[in-house]
């Protein structure tokens, strides 16, 4: 069943607004994806071990380990009040 708000605007340039930003929004999403793949395989190899470590030194940063470190004490105690109220230990997750 067409749906009535768009069957009234069809032939409005109120319509012809929205349908043509939808194609143009599209249009823009297929063109990004296209340069991203193509400057991504321009970069190589050898950009990419250079963005791996970045990310692992990243990773290893003062401010990053203190976020982890909280998250992993939060999760820690929501583990002890799941076992509190359920009577069952919860087991710790693999990735952990």
């Amino acid at each position: 069943m067409p749906d009535v708000y768009d069957s009234a605007l069809r032939g409005t340039r109120k319509g012809m607004r929205k349908r043509g930003g939808l194609v143009r929004r599209r249009v823009g999403l297929i063109v990004g994806f296209g340069a991203g793949y193509y400057f991504g395989s321009k970069a190589g190899r050898l950009r990419y071990e250079q963005i791996q470590r970045w990310l692992a030194e990243a990773r290893q940063s003062g401010p990053v380990e203190k976020v982890q470190a909280a998250v992993e004490a939060r999760l820690e105690r929501m583990r002890q009040q799941t076992e509190a109220l359920t009577g069952t230990a919860v087991a710790p997750d693999a990735s952990s």
